[in-house]
């Protein structure tokens, strides 16, 4: 059976056509890429892995202001990533994660709940670990905008106060 030259040139540009949607859509350029932080205690890391899930080989580990490129593929809780490690790509638990620049490293810096009462969270938006009172002492060592890693967990930075020393005044 002969295929007539116009079916023919069809099908060559329905495969072309599918080649190159392929090309576009097999990978993003770095101009592409969102940037993500790791924001943990600063003696603290955590495990960059091969695939999405606890089993997954580990590959890398971040650290506190680590930063890396991701393309916002998620699986079982973890974040898709690249970064300037071996593998160059892994998977990494979005809790973790904060797309604000972990921009001051307090060193356990002294600040108090402005609240009636607040949460502290095993990780960013997590389960809640505890609470505190207003007023309560609470030892502030990374500060994003939006979340601080403190002695009692991650607590949201808008519900914290700076203590200020007596020098500062």
């Amino acid at each position: 059976m002969m295929i007539k030259r116009s079916t023919l040139i069809l099908i060559l540009v329905v495969l072309m056509a599918g080649i190159l949607f392929g090309l576009y859509s097999w990978g993003k350029s770095e101009e592409e890429l969102d940037t993500v932080y790791v924001i943990c205690q600063i003696d603290s890391r955590v495990m960059i892995r091969s695939s999405p899930r606890k089993k997954g080989i580990e590959e890398a580990w971040g650290e506190a202001g680590d930063d890396y490129l991701t393309d916002w593929k998620e699986k079982n809780g973890y974040l898709h990533i690249y970064g300037n490690f071996e593998a160059g790509e892994g998977w990494i638990c979005k809790r973790y994660i904060s797309v604000w620049y972990p921009y001051v490293y307090r060193d356990g810096k002294d600040f108090t709940v402005n609240v009636k009462r607040v949460n502290c969270r095993k990780y960013i938006g997590g389960k809640r670990k505890g609470w505190l009172k207003k007023g309560a002492a609470v030892k502030v060592y990374v500060e994003t905008p939006e979340w601080c890693v403190t002695n009692y967990g991650y607590i949201q930075t808008q519900y914290l106060d700076e203590v200020q020393d007596e020098t500062d005044r």
